[in-house]
């Protein structure tokens, strides 16, 4: 009887790859890599978070003016230059700020009163004394481009324009209190005659016939 021999060769496991220098090397790149890629979405993220903070903030202020409009100040019922000084945003300067307040305010207390807020363009300072305070950057600027006036503009027209919407000559109440006519029994003003007229309902209007006078009252 013939035996057959049968050998299994067995290999053994092979060894691990040794982590040499250039292997650790290329890990610790590629970690910087991800670390770098990492801050840099963060990065976004915060710029991106960032703007759309900036626009809600811009939609909130717009809502907020639009619901609360802001007031018009009666230049006849001022008592201090400080309350034209928020509205004089055009003077960048504090102190110029508060020159150029200063003058609006002497001009809208002192007789002849203002008629309209346009007249505040005619409102000027010497200019020996804008020449000698060099504070007074924008006014020395604006007297540059007219060497030889003798008087300097506090405000531009621009700067009257915008000012327009949040200033008013006189308050509703004196506007009321200057248009309110006389009852059917008061005088006619002194040197002038009354006169006698049918309306075109029947009743009889009463008016005074000096030209200066604009009353004219039912009876």
């Amino acid at each position: 009887m013939d035996w057959i021999l049968a050998m299994k060769v067995i290999a053994p496991p092979q060894p691990l790859p040794l982590i040499t220098a250039r292997t650790s090397r290329e890990v610790r790149l590629a970690r910087r890599a991800l670390d770098i890629e990492l801050l840099g979405l963060i990065a976004a993220s915060i710029v991106i978070l960032f703007g759309i903070g900036l626009v809600y903030a811009a939609k909130v202020g717009r809502l907020e003016e639009a619901a609360a409009p802001a007031a018009v100040l009666s230049l006849d019922t001022l008592t201090s230059p400080s309350q034209l000084e928020p509205l004089l945003t055009m003077v960048d300067s504090p102190v110029e700020r508060q020159t150029v307040a200063l003058a609006l305010y002497r001009r809208a207390t002192t007789a002849p009163a203002l008629d309209h807020v346009g007249a505040l363009a005619e409102v000027t300072m010497p200019a020996a004394t804008v020449r000698g305070d060099r504070r007074l950057e924008q006014l020395r600027a604006r007297l540059d481009r007219r060497p030889e006036a003798r008087e300097v503009p506090v405000l531009s027209r621009a700067d009257v324009v915008s000012l327009k919407p949040r200033l008013a000559v006189r308050s509703v109440a004196s506007s009321t209190a200057g248009s309110r006519w006389p009852s059917p029994h008061s005088s006619a003003p002194s040197g002038s005659r009354t006169c006698f007229a049918a309306g075109a309902d029947g009743r009889t209007i009463r008016s005074c016939c000096r030209p200066s006078c604009c009353c004219a009252v039912s009876a």
